[in-house]
């Protein structure tokens, strides 16, 4: 079991106070956030309608009885009960690595915010070895299970161990568990060569925009992130390293693997653990710097600016 920190919650009370009537949502405090009319059939279509009112997505949502119990998506409700729900919006599906649905999963281990790359015990041939080490085949990225949509967000990315390089950032595309090469990234490489620095890779893998501090076994590369503004800031060990812009669509936090090993865990303090001037260079480098986004292709050309028409999310 994952324990989850309580800045991950947000309470509302779910009751029906006309009972047979219609559903009511209020926050603790009592304000009416949705009134579902008429009752809801099942827990999965209570979910889309606040999802539709208030704008939390049903993977966010966890319906809890009173005495404790925590509906399932699939259960129907008896439209002649009178229930009264608590509704709790949790964030850790923004910070739960999406080990099972990876094509490449049989090749991970762990669970929530930890993933660590482990071999697998099979026969290879030299030929086999040989080519998925000079192909990409040998990289694994992982993404979180829901995007981030909006609000201002800090995490943590604990490089436990680390053999070669590391992307640690976020992308606008599922694909990327799938080898797009697309996001915006803190790129560690472990052996701090002068031709290939630690550096903020800006709309794809490979384009090198800033230098970054040198990643170790161990650090803490920290992430700040302004979905309502577009803009993420990048730090090693509580020292800011840069930041760039991001497009204002659901972003997904990611990282890569790229030998047997390595091993890197997710966390997300709150916003009040980001370091110092965090928002202040996020902001900085929105009304200073273009933002760099490429389409899904792997063509060079594949460059865009003006992202209006561009479908990111797919």
């Amino acid at each position: 079991m994952v324990a989850l920190p309580l800045q991950s919650f947000q309470v509302y009370t779910l009751h029906d106070d006309r009972c047979r009537g219609s559903v009511v949502v209020r926050s603790l405090a009592g304000a009416l956030l949705a009134e579902l009319s008429p009752p809801p059939a099942s827990v999965a279509e209570v979910k889309a309608r606040i999802h539709e009112a208030c704008g939390h997505p049903p993977a966010l949502q966890r319906l809890i009885a009173g005495d404790g119990r925590i509906f399932d998506d699939l259960e129907v409700l008896a439209g002649e009960e009178c229930l009264e729900l608590t509704l709790l919006v949790q964030e850790s599906p923004f910070f739960t690595w999406d080990i099972a649905g990876n094509a490449r999963r049989s090749y991970l281990a762990g669970e929530g915010g930890e993933v660590a790359y482990q071999t697998v015990a099979r026969p290879q041939s030299r030929f086999e070895l040989r080519r998925r080490v000079e192909s990409r085949e040998r990289h694994i990225n992982v993404i979180a299970l829901e995007p981030l949509r909006s609000g201002c967000h800090y995490f943590e990315f604990v490089v436990h161990k680390i053999g070669e390089r590391q992307w640690c950032g976020v992308t606008a595309t599922k694909s990327r568990a799938t080898g797009c090469s697309n996001g915006w990234f803190y790129y560690c490489a472990h052996d701090g060569r002068h031709n290939d620095p630690c550096a903020l890779h800006e709309g794809r893998e490979g384009r090198h925009t800033k230098t970054f501090a040198h990643v170790t076994d161990g650090a803490v590369v920290g992430m700040a992130l302004d979905m309502d503004r577009g803009g993420v800031v990048f730090s090693l060990d509580g020292r800011l390293q840069g930041a760039c812009r991001v497009p204002k669509v659901p972003l997904f936090v990611t990282t890569t693997l790229d030998v047997p090993e390595d091993r890197v865990e997710l966390r997300k303090p709150s916003m009040d653990h980001a370091p110092p001037g965090s928002l202040e260079a996020i902001t900085k480098a929105i009304a200073e710097e273009e933002l760099c986004v490429y389409d899904d292709s792997d063509a060079e050309d594949s460059y865009v600016v003006d992202t209006e028409d561009f479908d990111l999310f797919n």
